[in-house]
């Protein structure tokens, strides 16, 4: 496996596109399928393969025989001559209705029935599609390898429901993943067995809806199971439920510390940020974590190369007297390090699960009786919902930091003059992206309430058998929220950086043309001695216009400039009177040259404006190469403009956009996005 997050997450995005568009497939044998496997399934349309290695086939076929073995020889054997958990001081020999039995049990969650067409209200009773999709490749995937007592003819039907994009309706509430996510699978168990009330998803694109799962198998020409003995537990009896939603919500997680790197990236170019922090030293030899140093070292890569961020602090310019930037930025690898180390292990934690036998009792189909039989705890979910509980934890931890990088973008004292809000327009009609704070600062907060562990909540249930519970099931899908929460946050942080860093290129721009305005004018109010007195006289002026263009960023156009403009007044008589090779003009005061170059400036900084409203990212040749990726796709592959805030220029509402970037976010669209942004390359 490779050796750091960056790398590995970039591996696990390339994987899944393979698996998808590349005509690579997912193997299932017991011990290759990986995270990257279960979102190409789960999630993208892939279908799976199963392993044609005889040895896999024989394994299957040689635990089958051993608990027909046990049987024959009398001994009991747990789920399968005994009752179940609190109750497995039962014996009985009716082993096909027993395997029924434990399947109708488990049937106890809340699910629409088959009375009616679903409502939406019903629907939110149900388990997400693609964690359930996920969940019968991953238990198949556990099956196949031989320990669990199943008959091939079971593995292939389950086969079938993938093949066949059929996927069984589970209630979405009634697991604490101890014995496995037995309220879950039951849903798949039973349908492979036709239950009447049971429904699934069946078809493709609109043809796509909810129906009874004995109508599907018939129509997919699918023969209902009888189960032999042991099969109907072999199936309830897993932590394939957790497992598949774990493998989604990390993949996403990961995605989204790749994310959080580029849009710190972004941040640093909007606020023209020092890249000094993320110099080697502090990292490699004064504190070498590998996950800061990594972090570090991808910052310091991504950055390279932009026009806007500075190398190394400023000495001397006024507009740069707060000597290191803010914690959100100079902190990044210390901050966002440890989270990447924490998510390579939960990679490897899920990916050891996805190739588990999480039944009971489980077979070792090489073994010698009585000792080839088990009985065990591997059911037990807590691998999972630790990786959950990390990943919550990661997720509120970038939520934290990218709402104080974003905060800082829109507050016009911290954010080196950019305007209010990242407003283009006139601040009296205009309010930019105010309600983007409200609306992060809302996700942020619904995060953090969602972020705590289940542990502290657990309840012993099932008469004190499954006296200790993980809810790891329950954990993934508050994670899954959780990271629908900061994908909301990514997609508005996106929107604002990319608002930012156009207002920076525009001002540049501008800045650019006053500055050669000044150089034109200058001379029709005074005069100076020789050609080297009259540039150090100008760039001095123009020092005090470019910072007081910052500090009058939120002012209405007809009243900045006065005001912008007011301290050049001193200057210019402070100037003549200090150096005798200045003079002013007799012919004109200063005030009213300030006046003319007043209109000047204002009707220059008016048409400097509506001429980058017009551009296409029109600010991409400012940025790294990484800032370039992301803020190419999403001005020119998104289509989505900068808000220029002047009456009739914004075709549609902040909102709008803002929600385009999230379907894309969501729909995986811009995974590839930001790897690229990873290993930058010219666009």
């Amino acid at each position: 496996m490779s050796s750091n997050h960056t790398s590995i997450t970039r591996d696990l995005i390339d994987k899944v596109k393979a698996f998808v568009s590349a005509g690579d497939s997912v193997i299932l044998d017991g011990s290759s399928l990986d995270i990257a496997g279960v979102v190409a399934v789960s999630r993208r349309g892939a279908i799976p393969k199963l392993s044609d290695d005889q040895e896999v086939f024989s394994k299957v076929n040689r635990a089958t025989a051993a608990v027909e073995e046990r049987i024959s020889a009398g001994a009991s054997l747990y789920g399968v001559t005994t009752g179940v958990g609190a109750t497995s001081f039962a014996r009985t020999n009716q082993l096909e209705e027993l395997q029924k039995a434990l399947v109708a049990y488990n049937l106890t969650g809340i699910v629409p029935n088959t009375l009616a067409a679903p409502t939406s209200a019903d629907m939110q009773m149900v388990l997400d599609e693609d964690f359930m999709r996920g969940t019968v490749m991953v238990r198949l995937n556990s099956l196949i390898r031989g320990h669990s007592g199943v008959r091939w003819n079971v593995i292939t039907s389950m086969y079938e429901l993938l093949v066949h994009d059929v996927v069984p309706l589970a209630a979405k509430n009634n697991t604490v993943s101890a014995s496995g996510d037995l309220g879950t699978l039951a849903y798949i168990a039973g349908t492979l067995t036709g239950l009447p009330d049971l429904l699934v998803w069946y078809g493709k694109g609109k043809e796509r809806s909810v129906r009874p799962a004995a109508q599907v198998l018939k129509e997919i020409q699918l023969k209902p199971l009888t189960y032999a003995p042991k099969e109907g537990l072999s199936i309830l009896n897993g932590t394939a439920a957790s497992a598949s939603a774990a493998a989604q919500v990390l993949y996403d997680a990961n995605v989204l510390l790749l994310a959080a790197q580029g849009l710190t990236v972004m941040a640093i170019e909007a606020l023209r940020a020092n890249l000094e922090p993320f110099e080697p030293f502090p990292h490699v030899v004064a504190r070498p974590h590998p996950g800061q140093v990594e972090i570090a070292a991808n910052i310091a890569r991504m950055a390279d190369g932009s026009k806007f961020a500075f190398k190394e602090y400023p000495e001397g310019d006024p507009e740069y007297q707060l000597r290191q930037d803010r914690y959100h930025i100079r902190c990044v690898p210390q901050w966002l390090g440890p989270f990447a180390e924490s998510l390579q292990h939960a990679i490897k934690s899920v990916n050891i699960e996805l190739n588990s036998t999480t039944d009971n009792p489980i077979v070792d189909p090489d073994g010698k009786p009585p000792h080839n039989i088990y009985h065990a705890g591997n059911f037990q979910a807590l691998t999972p919902a630790e990786a959950m509980d990390t990943v919550r934890h990661v997720i509120l931890g970038l939520g934290k930091i990218l709402y104080a990088q974003h905060t800082e973008i829109l507050n016009p004292t911290l954010n080196r003059g950019l305007p209010a809000d990242c407003a283009a327009g006139e601040p009296n009609l205009d309010y930019g992206l105010k309600s983007s704070d409200l609306c992060c600062s809302a996700y942020l907060s619904e995060i953090g309430f969602l972020s705590g562990s289940f542990l502290p909540h657990i309840n012993s249930t099932e008469r004190h058998t499954q006296s200790i519970n993980p809810m790891a099931l329950a954990s993934a899908r508050y994670a899954k929220n959780c990271v629908q929460l900061l994908q909301q946050m990514v997609a508005t942080y996106l929107y604002t950086v990319c608002q930012a860093i156009d207002l920076r290129a525009m001002n540049v721009q501008y800045l650019d043309k006053l500055n050669a305005l000044l150089e034109a004018e200058l001379p029709n109010v005074l005069v100076c001695s020789d050609k080297t007195t009259f540039q150090e006289t100008c760039a001095a002026l123009f020092t005090t216009l470019r910072v007081q263009f910052g500090i009058t960023a939120s002012m209405e156009s007809m009243s900045r400039f006065k005001t912008m403009l007011s301290p050049l007044i001193t200057e210019l008589y402070t100037r003549t009177a200090q150096n005798n090779g200045i003079q002013l003009l007799p012919s004109t005061s200063p005030v009213e040259w300030l006046q003319k170059f007043e209109v000047q400036a204002r009707d220059l900084f008016s048409q400097n404006r509506m001429e980058y409203f017009i551009q296409d990212a029109g600010a991409i040749n400012f940025l790294s190469d990484s800032g370039k990726t992301i803020y190419s796709f999403v001005r020119n592959d998104l289509k989505i403009p900068m808000k220029k805030g002047l009456p009739g220029l914004d075709k549609h509402e902040i909102g709008t956009q803002i929600s385009i970037i999230f379907q894309a976010l969501q729909e995986g669209r811009m995974d590839s996005v930001f790897s690229q942004a990873m290993r930058p390359t010219s666009v």
